[in-house]
């Protein structure tokens, strides 16, 4: 945490009469492709997720930059609610709170709201870190989170058509390109703006990467998330 933080999250909360402020996390960039890779993603979710909230509309949420009300977690009964779910208890103690105070579930983007992290250090911890991600989906009440995932995929799906049109007919490349540009732009735009808030850059070639290998890891997710048993800290998920 940066030296203001807890500076900057109370006055946030006092200038908004919040019942919750909503700060941001960034993973280390170490200087390896998975490192690069983790950075690059929580950016990414992290920009989507405070963009969503500030426009009513609670997608996830970070413990590691987060800070409440006393009353307003006594009113909301606390974790109670989610007790029974082994992950996610930031996000979902979001939503609750988002229920019982609407509108008063604020982000705060600023530079001394983010937290710095650790990534995961194999990709092997990734990908089990993304199945417990997934798992949590079916506890989410149905609305704009299920929608944006269901367009997450279709998007990453309609990327992975493009490749093997392109695969089997090579005359549909401008399909592929042009599937392949509206990813990039978009990731750009944000991983940009992130880094003139985190001081965390990212070149080019990082970024061509991501867009192209992300959708093929998002399925990839999908597909083994029932056939594999996860746990989280000893608890089963």
């Amino acid at each position: 945490m940066s030296a203001n933080w807890i500076r900057a999250l109370v006055t946030k909360g006092i200038a908004d009469d919040a019942m919750m402020v909503c700060g941001l996390v960034k993973v280390e960039d170490e200087g390896r492709p998975i490192t690069a890779f983790q950075a690059m993603e929580t950016a990414v979710l992290q920009s989507c997720g405070a963009g969503s909230l500030q426009n009513g509309f609670p997608l996830l949420n970070t413990g590691a930059s987060l800070a409440f009300r006393k009353s307003a977690w006594l009113k909301a009964d606390g974790y109670r609610q989610q007790q029974h779910i082994a992950s996610g208890d930031d996000t979902f103690l979001m939503l609750s709170f988002n229920n019982f105070f609407p509108g008063k579930v604020v982000p705060l983007v600023a530079p001394d709201a983010v937290v710095s992290t650790r990534p995961m250090p194999t990709l092997l911890n990734v990908i089990q870190q993304r199945l417990r991600w997934n798992g949590k989906v079916k506890h989410y009440p149905v609305g704009s989170i299920h929608f944006v995932g269901l367009l997450v995929m279709a998007a990453a799906l309609a990327f992975v058509c493009a490749i093997f049109l392109f695969i089997m007919d090579r005359s549909t490349v401008a399909t592929f390109g042009l599937v392949f540009l509206l990813r990039f732009i978009a990731e750009w735009i944000l991983l940009r703006n992130w880094g003139k808030l985190t001081n965390q850059f990212f070149s080019l070639y990082e970024i061509v990467l991501m867009s192209f290998f992300y959708p093929l890891f998002t399925l990839f997710s999908l597909i083994i998330r029932p056939f594999v048993n996860n746990s989280w800290k000893g608890r089963k998920l």
